[in-house]
């Protein structure tokens, strides 16, 4: 390469580089950050309970307690 092909080289590589590390961070944060969970009444009325069986907010949106977290493990059904 030529002088000035070699440095537009350089700066097309270092600009790549930065870019891929600002896409790296940015899958970072994303994964970082928890997501909301959206309660759906359908499972409050499948299984005959309020919201508050599994959520801590009893209006079913957010946080599960420990009934909430064992529905979930179990494939959205309790324990016959």
């Amino acid at each position: 390469m030529v002088g000035g092909e070699a440095e537009r080289f350089s700066r097309l590589a270092g600009v790549i580089v930065a870019a891929c590390g600002i896409a790296a961070v940015a899958v970072a944060v994303s994964m970082a950050v928890p997501h909301a969970a959206v309660a759906l009444p359908t499972y409050s009325e499948k299984e005959h309970k309020p919201c508050d069986f599994c959520h801590v907010n009893p209006a079913g949106d957010g946080a599960l307690n420990a009934v909430g977290k064992k529905y979930v493990a179990n494939g959205h059904t309790f324990p016959k």
